[in-house]
């Protein structure tokens, strides 16, 4: 009896002792593999913080450069035929978009649906125009700039200011 007195004597504080230490061991690691997550999140917001600010200074420098009224003012050349000034005008929507598609990646669907949605108005406000001075056998690139710039008061000019007012409401949350 006296030696299952002793080996209980002995294993009851060992076991006790185990215990103890699974359990300073277990909180120790979950501590550590939690400070290990928190220190990727930090690095990668801080990595993606600088790309995101640039993505949205890029989006919202597209839609600046795509409104109506600047799109038309950069791109008519005096002596432009109107069918080329129309071409010109799509073919400089087309190339600012691809050439900042890669954006969407970094700001959020709403966003990018917004800009998505204010250059296919834009498209259909330039073919409309098109269309509508087209009858006009004296029409040229002027023709045609004056009156996207008037139609761009249908809708065009509300879903650009849409699209900046969503962009800059996103960047100022980052």
């Amino acid at each position: 009896m006296e030696n299952i007195e002793l080996i209980l004597a002995v294993t009851i504080p060992s076991l006790i002792l185990f215990v103890i230490t699974q359990l300073i061991t277990k909180t120790v690691i979950e501590r550590e593999k939690l400070r290990g997550e928190v220190a990727l999140k930090k690095q990668r917001a801080d990595y993606l913080y600088p790309l995101q600010l640039q993505a949205y200074e890029r989006l919202i420098m597209l839609m600046e450069r795509l409104t109506p009224n600047n799109l038309v003012i950069r791109s008519n050349q005096p002596g432009l035929e109107l069918i080329q000034f129309h071409q010109k005008l799509l073919q400089e929507i087309n190339h600012e978009y691809h050439h900042n598609i890669s954006q969407q990646i970094y700001v959020s669907e709403k966003s990018w649906s917004a800009l998505k949605n204010a250059i296919e108005i834009l498209k259909t406000n330039i073919n409309q125009s098109a269309q509508e001075v087209s009858a006009n056998s004296l029409a040229n690139s002027t023709t045609l700039a004056t009156k996207v710039i008037e139609n761009s008061f249908n809708g065009t000019n509300e879903a650009f200011k849409a699209c900046l007012k969503q962009l800059r409401s996103e960047l100022k949350k980052i």
